[in-house]
């Protein structure tokens, strides 16, 4: 009984907490801001059309742009030195299907991750009122690790069935049951504490981007959206992705090198990739790395803006 009210108080204790640090982000994003907590309420409400929008939009997204992940991983995995030796392996030696292995559990994971994402991003940008850098900064990183809880495991294994170019596994389900049963459940999440630290700083940079890249349309920091169109979305999207596969591919390629199973923690992972193959090593991969965030942060950003819009006004019209 002891125990459970501990459990009890140290959950209500990280819950208040969470919610003084948005407040006080609030209060940062806006100091005129006088918000009362039924206002807090409605403003961190989760629209179904923002979860829909965004399961699309990740399904969208990984569906169009996997084979260009695969070359990618194939890449930072080591065993390729160009997308053309890549793509040439493919060619003499496998099918070209098998550039779309592993991808049943990322576009499975997909939907439930990119729902989670868009609709705690969103939210919390009505709740910070203003478009900061803070606020979307600090946005755009509670939902990284909402996106990140979910997608994970599925991550882990879409990469164990990319580099498994001699079909040891014949399905996804196989594959997870193998990491689980040699390495443990831990195997799945090994990479999740690198993953968040590496996509915070990538979606951050990819959020401040994309939202400044809009806002320069119109006057002054803030978006119009009454006056945006598509092709204002794909470019957007198509910057911002860019900009953020620069700032964080070492960090993506140290958690390829944990997904796959060759390292024991992220310093250790570093420290043997600069030794082995120095600097450029480290930035092996980054030409798909870019080909591949770019335009699948076109697609995502498009497909996620045009659904929620046509979603909204359906909404209206009924």
């Amino acid at each position: 009984m002891r125990v459970r009210r501990q459990y009890i108080a140290r959950a209500l204790f990280s819950r208040l907490s969470v919610t003084t640090s948005l407040r006080a982000v609030r209060c940062m994003s806006d100091p005129t801001s006088t918000s009362t907590s039924a206002a807090d309420h409605a403003a961190l409400q989760f629209s179904l059309e923002e979860v829909a929008a965004g399961g699309v939009a990740g399904f969208a997204e990984h569906f169009l742009m996997f084979p260009c992940d695969t070359i990618k991983t194939r890449m930072q995995g080591g065993r390729a030195r160009s997308i053309r030796d890549v793509v040439r392996h493919v060619w003499n030696n496998e099918r070209l299907t098998h550039l779309y292995r592993g991808c049943v559990p990322v576009l499975v994971s997909a939907i439930p991750a990119h729902g989670a994402y868009f609709s705690v991003y969103e939210a919390l940008k009505r709740l910070f009122g203003k478009d900061t850098n803070v606020a979307i900064a600090v946005a755009a990183s509670f939902a990284t690790v909402a996106h990140d809880s979910v997608s994970t495991p599925f991550d882990v294994v879409k990469q164990r069935m990319q580099m498994d170019q001699h079909r040891c596994f014949t399905t996804s389900v196989e594959c997870a049951r193998q990491i689980v049963r040699s390495e443990g459940i831990g195997a799945l999440f090994a990479s999740l504490p690198t993953t968040v630290v590496m996509n915070i700083p990538h979606f951050s940079a990819y959020w401040l981007a994309y939202e400044g890249f809009l806002a320069s349309r119109g006057q002054g920091s803030v978006r119009h959206r009454e006056d945006e169109v598509t092709v204002d979305y794909l470019a957007a999207g198509f910057v911002a992705g860019a900009c953020a596969a620069v700032v964080s591919f070492p960090f993506d390629t140290v958690k390829t090198h944990l997904q796959l199973g060759h390292a024991l923690g992220f310093r250790h992972t570093l420290r043997e990739l600069i030794r082995q193959r120095g600097i450029r090593g480290v930035f092996s991969g980054v030409v798909p790395r870019i080909l591949y965030t770019a335009p699948s942060g076109a697609i995502m950003m498009t497909t996620y803006e045009t659904v929620k819009n046509a979603l909204a006004f359906e909404r209206s019209i009924l």
